[in-house]
């Protein structure tokens, strides 16, 4: 078993970033927050690939070769995307005897967090491939706006 520190650098990034930013105190102090508290280092499997479609779309790709998706959850909670795989499929274990086996079937925990307004479009799963569309939707009050100067 390995054990995981949390070490925090001693002067955060966002201390420099403080002159020109308003509002973003604690951004980078609750990303190391949620670093910290999933205790481990960040998952290498089961290997997946981020994607920036366009400026506001964005995809999340996972290889689940030999898993079906009824074996898959996903949850989004407080902003933090979740990919659980936690069955045993001990039927396979019992009935087939396996030379090699390469394909990996164990269980894993994927997390993500999600910026401030990105929603989930889509979750499919083909040819051992779960695509997650999401998209960055801004309510009107967080658009950009030409601001008049009065006289």
């Amino acid at each position: 078993m390995t054990a995981s520190i949390a070490v925090r650098h001693p002067f955060p990034l966002s201390n420099s970033l403080r002159p020109i930013s308003i509002g973003f105190d604690t951004i980078f102090d609750r990303l190391i927050d949620f670093a910290d508290s999933t205790g481990r280092e960040p998952s290498k499997y089961p290997p997946y690939n981020i994607e920036e479609i366009s400026q506001n779309n964005y995809a999340i790709e996972v290889a689940l070769a030999g898993i079906s998706k009824g074996d898959v959850e996903i949850e989004l909670n407080d902003g933090i995307l979740t990919i659980v795989k936690d069955t045993d499929n001990e039927e396979d274990a019992e009935t087939r005897k396996f030379l090699h086996r390469g394909i990996s079937q164990r269980n894993f925990v994927l997390s993500f967090k999600l910026a401030p307004y990105i929603r989930i479009n889509s979750a499919k799963m083909n040819d051992g491939i779960l695509r997650l569309d999401l998209e960055q939707v801004l309510p009107e009050e967080r658009k950009p706006k030409k601001i008049s100067i009065s006289e």
